[in-house]
Protein backbone atom coordinates (compact mmCIF):
# COMPACT_ATOMS: atom_id res chain seq x y z
CA UNK A 1 0.00 0.00 0.00
CA UNK A 2 1.21 3.84 -1.14
CA UNK A 3 1.59 6.03 1.51
CA UNK A 4 0.84 9.76 -0.14
CA UNK A 5 1.14 12.84 2.03
CA UNK A 6 0.28 15.76 0.20
CA UNK A 7 2.06 19.48 1.31
CA UNK A 8 1.91 23.12 0.81
CA UNK A 9 4.78 24.92 1.00
CA UNK A 10 5.71 28.60 0.35
CA UNK A 11 8.97 29.73 -1.67
CA UNK A 12 11.04 29.28 -4.22
CA UNK A 13 10.19 25.99 -5.52
CA UNK A 14 14.09 24.89 -6.11
CA UNK A 15 15.16 25.79 -2.61
CA UNK A 16 11.99 24.04 -0.97
CA UNK A 17 12.40 20.61 -2.88
CA UNK A 18 16.21 20.33 -1.78
CA UNK A 19 14.96 21.88 2.04
CA UNK A 20 12.60 18.69 2.02
CA UNK A 21 15.10 16.22 1.15
CA UNK A 22 17.65 17.39 3.53
CA UNK A 23 14.98 17.19 6.47
CA UNK A 24 14.42 13.84 5.41
CA UNK A 25 10.87 13.59 3.80
CA UNK A 26 12.16 11.47 1.22
CA UNK A 27 15.10 9.77 -0.63
CA UNK A 28 14.37 10.40 -3.74
CA UNK A 29 12.57 13.86 -6.54
CA UNK A 30 10.39 12.75 -9.07
CA UNK A 31 8.98 16.26 -10.92
CA UNK A 32 8.11 17.12 -14.40
CA UNK A 33 10.11 19.37 -16.94
CA UNK A 34 8.60 21.67 -19.18
CA UNK A 35 9.66 20.04 -22.03
CA UNK A 36 12.37 20.73 -25.50
CA UNK A 37 9.79 23.07 -26.68
CA UNK A 38 9.34 25.39 -24.17
CA UNK A 39 12.11 28.28 -25.42
CA UNK A 40 11.46 30.56 -21.87
CA UNK A 41 11.97 27.50 -19.97
CA UNK A 42 15.20 26.89 -21.83
CA UNK A 43 16.42 30.11 -21.92
CA UNK A 44 16.08 31.26 -18.22
CA UNK A 45 16.66 27.39 -16.57
CA UNK A 46 14.39 25.67 -15.04
CA UNK A 47 13.00 24.15 -11.31
CA UNK A 48 14.24 20.81 -12.80
CA UNK A 49 17.46 22.31 -13.40
CA UNK A 50 18.30 23.60 -10.36
CA UNK A 51 17.05 20.56 -8.19
CA UNK A 52 19.20 18.49 -10.03
CA UNK A 53 22.38 20.77 -9.46
CA UNK A 54 21.49 21.07 -5.47
CA UNK A 55 19.61 17.77 -4.22
CA UNK A 56 21.12 15.50 -2.43
CA UNK A 57 19.57 12.52 -3.58
CA UNK A 58 18.51 10.94 -7.31
CA UNK A 59 15.97 12.80 -9.35
CA UNK A 60 13.72 11.50 -12.27
CA UNK A 61 12.77 14.23 -14.63
CA UNK A 62 9.43 13.35 -16.63
CA UNK A 63 8.91 15.32 -19.61
CA UNK A 64 5.22 15.84 -20.68
CA UNK A 65 3.05 13.59 -22.02
CA UNK A 66 5.05 10.50 -20.76
CA UNK A 67 3.16 7.49 -19.78
CA UNK A 68 4.46 5.40 -17.23
CA UNK A 69 5.79 1.81 -18.09
CA UNK A 70 8.78 -0.44 -16.36
CA UNK A 71 12.21 0.50 -17.19
CA UNK A 72 12.94 -2.28 -19.23
CA UNK A 73 15.72 -1.04 -21.11
CA UNK A 74 18.32 1.87 -19.98
CA UNK A 75 20.62 4.33 -21.87
CA UNK A 76 23.58 5.54 -19.58
CA UNK A 77 25.14 8.37 -20.88
CA UNK A 78 28.54 7.95 -20.09
CA UNK A 79 31.11 10.38 -18.94
CA UNK A 80 33.57 8.51 -17.08
CA UNK A 81 34.18 5.07 -17.58
CA UNK A 82 36.18 4.47 -14.98
CA UNK A 83 32.75 4.40 -13.25
CA UNK A 84 30.59 2.37 -15.27
CA UNK A 85 30.42 -0.59 -13.39
CA UNK A 86 29.19 1.09 -10.37
CA UNK A 87 26.40 3.18 -12.12
CA UNK A 88 24.90 0.19 -13.17
CA UNK A 89 24.99 -1.45 -10.48
CA UNK A 90 23.39 1.92 -9.13
CA UNK A 91 20.95 2.44 -11.86
CA UNK A 92 20.30 -1.56 -11.32
CA UNK A 93 19.21 -1.05 -7.66
CA UNK A 94 16.66 1.78 -7.98
CA UNK A 95 14.78 0.42 -11.21
CA UNK A 96 15.21 -3.58 -10.79
CA UNK A 97 17.56 -6.18 -11.70
CA UNK A 98 16.33 -7.60 -14.86
CA UNK A 99 16.64 -4.29 -17.21
CA UNK A 100 18.97 -4.04 -20.01
CA UNK A 101 21.67 -1.14 -19.85
CA UNK A 102 23.28 0.36 -22.84
CA UNK A 103 26.42 2.79 -21.96
CA UNK A 104 26.91 5.07 -24.58
CA UNK A 105 30.08 6.98 -24.87
CA UNK A 106 30.07 10.04 -26.20
CA UNK A 107 31.70 11.66 -28.73
CA UNK A 108 30.91 15.42 -30.19
CA UNK A 109 33.67 15.32 -32.40
CA UNK A 110 34.75 14.53 -36.69
CA UNK A 111 35.96 10.81 -36.56
CA UNK A 112 37.54 9.25 -38.64
CA UNK A 113 37.70 5.65 -36.75
CA UNK A 114 34.19 4.56 -38.13
CA UNK A 115 32.13 5.08 -41.35
CA UNK A 116 29.08 4.82 -38.95
CA UNK A 117 27.86 7.33 -36.43
CA UNK A 118 27.22 4.19 -33.80
CA UNK A 119 29.59 1.44 -32.56
CA UNK A 120 28.93 -1.69 -30.27
CA UNK A 121 32.38 -1.93 -28.49
CA UNK A 122 31.23 -5.31 -26.40
CA UNK A 123 28.32 -6.84 -25.52
CA UNK A 124 27.47 -9.06 -22.53
CA UNK A 125 24.17 -10.81 -22.96
CA UNK A 126 24.14 -12.70 -20.04
CA UNK A 127 24.65 -9.42 -17.79
CA UNK A 128 22.70 -7.80 -20.27
CA UNK A 129 25.25 -5.29 -20.77
CA UNK A 130 25.91 -3.54 -23.72
CA UNK A 131 28.59 -0.82 -24.55
CA UNK A 132 28.28 1.55 -27.44
CA UNK A 133 30.67 4.82 -28.97
CA UNK A 134 28.03 7.37 -30.34
CA UNK A 135 29.78 9.59 -32.51
CA UNK A 136 27.39 12.59 -33.14
CA UNK A 137 27.65 16.90 -33.16
CA UNK A 138 24.15 17.42 -31.09
CA UNK A 139 25.06 15.33 -28.33
CA UNK A 140 21.26 15.82 -27.24
CA UNK A 141 19.76 15.19 -30.21
CA UNK A 142 22.05 12.25 -30.71
CA UNK A 143 20.64 10.57 -27.35
CA UNK A 144 17.34 11.05 -28.69
CA UNK A 145 17.72 9.38 -31.42
CA UNK A 146 19.68 6.90 -29.75
CA UNK A 147 16.56 6.03 -27.51
CA UNK A 148 14.11 6.02 -30.09
CA UNK A 149 16.23 3.47 -32.60
CA UNK A 150 16.64 1.00 -29.40
CA UNK A 151 13.16 1.86 -27.54
CA UNK A 152 14.92 2.47 -24.67
CA UNK A 153 12.44 3.18 -21.82
CA UNK A 154 14.67 5.36 -19.67
CA UNK A 155 18.10 7.70 -19.96
CA UNK A 156 20.33 7.76 -17.11
CA UNK A 157 23.20 10.80 -16.30
CA UNK A 158 25.47 11.13 -13.79
CA UNK A 159 26.09 14.77 -12.20
CA UNK A 160 29.72 15.44 -10.91
CA UNK A 161 30.54 17.96 -8.42
CA UNK A 162 32.17 21.11 -9.27
CA UNK A 163 33.13 23.82 -7.73
CA UNK A 164 31.73 27.52 -8.56
CA UNK A 165 34.34 28.12 -11.58
CA UNK A 166 33.93 24.52 -13.01
CA UNK A 167 30.39 25.55 -13.25
CA UNK A 168 30.97 28.49 -14.99
CA UNK A 169 33.05 26.68 -17.39
CA UNK A 170 31.88 23.52 -17.94
CA UNK A 171 29.21 22.94 -20.74
CA UNK A 172 26.85 21.01 -19.16
CA UNK A 173 25.16 18.18 -20.84
CA UNK A 174 23.07 16.98 -17.92
CA UNK A 175 21.60 20.37 -17.88
CA UNK A 176 20.73 20.71 -21.82
CA UNK A 177 19.14 16.92 -21.19
CA UNK A 178 17.44 18.19 -18.19
CA UNK A 179 15.84 21.24 -19.80
CA UNK A 180 15.43 18.99 -23.64
CA UNK A 181 14.78 15.38 -22.37
CA UNK A 182 11.70 13.91 -24.19
CA UNK A 183 12.30 10.74 -22.47
CA UNK A 184 12.14 10.03 -18.78
CA UNK A 185 15.62 11.15 -17.28
CA UNK A 186 17.06 9.63 -14.30
CA UNK A 187 20.12 12.22 -12.76
CA UNK A 188 22.69 9.97 -10.08
CA UNK A 189 24.99 12.57 -8.26
CA UNK A 190 28.55 11.26 -7.11
CA UNK A 191 27.29 10.58 -3.69
CA UNK A 192 24.00 8.89 -4.90
CA UNK A 193 26.53 5.98 -6.39
CA UNK A 194 28.73 5.70 -3.73
CA UNK A 195 25.59 5.77 -1.28
CA UNK A 196 23.78 3.19 -3.58
CA UNK A 197 26.46 0.84 -4.17
CA UNK A 198 27.12 0.64 -0.18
Amino acid sequence: RTFIETLFLVGQASIVVVRMIEDDLGDLIVMGSAGDDDVFMRLLGSVSVAVTIHASCPVFVIPPGVEFQPFRHILYASEEPLLDQDVISAIQKLTGQDCAVDVVHLYEEENDFVDNDTEVIQEDKVKRVKEVLLFKQDLIESLHAYAETENIDLIVMERKKRDFWQRLFHKSATRAMTIRTRWPLLILHEDDIIRLNN
